[in-house]
């Protein structure tokens, strides 16, 4: 097994802290197979979706490797969370391009959370169902030529932020139950919580993120 990576940076690796062991690739560029177990898991899938799927699988092998995890399947729970060792904190993102996987010591960082999206992939269409009242009006003051990857932005926070939590509460949380403030002078956002989530915090509760434009990527993080 090969992970054949073609990019000219490692623009996941410079979100984290050292301690966090990243893994980042172009789907196309993945050779490997999946591990009988977790086969299972795709076996009526579209192609498309079988190598996103193994692409996550292969890089998260590969990190996993770091910590001394030479054979484990990485298998799913019944909402769809990849089930990580018990020692282990994770996340896996990919868009239709790119692929990574960030894993570390739970006793360094108790959850982790990663998203990746493509430029353009929250259609105006669908503001509303994703974005807040107050998010929504944020991009609407912005230039017209930034209001569009900024709604990109602040979804991809909101999918990061549900990586992140859900190791934590393994609750469902909606896209209308935190807002994002961005600070793109910092490369930051912050996730305001609208309501009380057991495990995690209080109504206006914070958590601060990071986030990188990458070609015509957007990354998001939060540890």
């Amino acid at each position: 097994m090969e992970i054949y990576n073609y990019l000219p940076s490692k623009p996941l690796r410079s979100l984290f802290p050292k301690k966090v062991i990243t893994e980042e690739t172009v789907i196309n560029a993945v050779k490997g197979s999946l591990y009988p177990e977790e086969m299972h898991f795709i076996n009526n899938s579209s192609n498309k979706r079988k190598n996103e799927f193994t692409a996550g699988r292969i890089c998260a092998r590969v990190a996993l490797k770091e910590f001394g995890y030479t054979y484990f399947p990485l298998l799913i729970d019944e909402n769809r969370a990849p089930r990580w060792p018990n020692d282990i904190s994770g996340s896996i993102a990919h868009s239709n391009e790119y692929c990574g996987v960030a894993v570390a010591k739970k006793k360094d960082f108790p959850s982790l959370g990663f998203d990746i999206e493509m430029f353009g992939r929250l259609k105006r269409h669908l503001w509303p169902q994703i974005l807040t009242y107050r998010e929504q009006f944020w991009i609407r003051s912005l230039p017209n030529d930034k209001q569009d990857d900024s709604a990109t932005l602040i979804y991809s926070a909101k999918e990061c932020f549900y990586k992140y939590q859900y190791q934590i509460t393994e609750r469902w949380v909606g896209f209308e139950d935190v807002e994002i403030e961005v600070n793109f002078g910092r490369s930051e956002f912050i996730i305001n919580l609208q309501k009380d989530i057991p495990s995690l915090g209080k109504i206006k509760t914070t958590f601060l993120g990071h986030f990188l434009y990458h070609e015509n990527h957007v990354f998001t993080v939060i540890f």
